[in-house]
């Protein structure tokens, strides 16, 4: 074979061999990947808390109002009060340490007021600290006159209260309403559904039903209470004219 015709045919050969990427069976090239950062392991789940669950507030019952809004600011001193809330320190005078009232609603006499506690004096408190003087948080008060709704327990017992004091509204038609006072005055404990006032061998029980309070059963203590629904308000229903 001549050298030129050699040539020719190994230059042929030569373009048409196959790209080595491009041979028959050869996987095609990958395209590129884009990385991503990895995501975050999310926290793991709180374990579920065993027993029941906690109670919600009693609705208008135990949460103190706000400082003197519940007070009325032109009685002359002393006045009645009630306390609107479980819990409540009170210091007595004479430097002892400070007591937790169990009960809210127990009545008190308001002798001073000041921005951050008000003097007082402990009518309906319990066991040594009757009649005792004291201290307590300012805003957990409330005073003879201040209105209230059907969704405040204390509200409601306190408007039955005056109204059993000017005799109107009795259980029966002879009964103690001396009594009835008293056994509003001492004050009451309270789960979201019941409120529970009682003193001596009386008892009254309101249950929380269509968005209020409603008085459920109700018996009169037969101990003594004279004198127990006047108050220290000249124009409170059931006070002194």
């Amino acid at each position: 074979m001549a050298p030129s015709t050699r040539f020719a045919l190994l230059s042929l050969a030569a373009c048409s061999a196959p790209d080595p990427a491009e041979a028959p069976g050869a996987p095609p090239p990958a395209a590129p990947v884009a990385l991503e950062p990895a995501a975050e392991a999310a926290p793991a789940a709180a374990p579920a808390p065993s027993g029941p669950p906690a109670l919600a507030p009693v609705p208008g019952a135990l949460a103190p109002a706000a400082p003197r809004a519940a007070l009325p600011a032109d009685l002359p001193l002393p006045f009645t009060a009630w306390t609107t809330a479980a819990g409540l320190a009170f210091t007595p005078d004479g430097g002892g340490p400070p007591v937790l009232l169990e009960r809210a609603g127990l009545r008190v006499d308001v002798l001073a007021l000041g921005s951050q506690s008000v003097q007082v004096r402990c009518v309906a408190c319990p066991g040594p600290l009757r009649g005792q003087e004291g201290t307590l948080p300012a805003g957990a008060l409330r005073g003879v006159r201040t209105s209230g709704a059907a969704d405040d327990v204390l509200a409601v017992m306190l408007a039955s209260r005056a109204a059993w004091a000017g005799g109107r509204d009795l259980p029966t038609a002879d009964a103690n309403r001396e009594a009835l006072c008293a056994l509003v005055d001492h004050g009451f404990t309270a789960t979201p559904a019941e409120a529970r006032f009682a003193w001596e061998d009386g008892e009254a029980v309101l249950r929380w039903t269509e968005g209020r309070w409603a008085l459920s059963s109700l018996s009169i203590p037969t101990g003594a209470a004279a004198g127990a629904c006047a108050v220290k308000n000249p124009r409170a229903p059931g006070g002194p004219r």
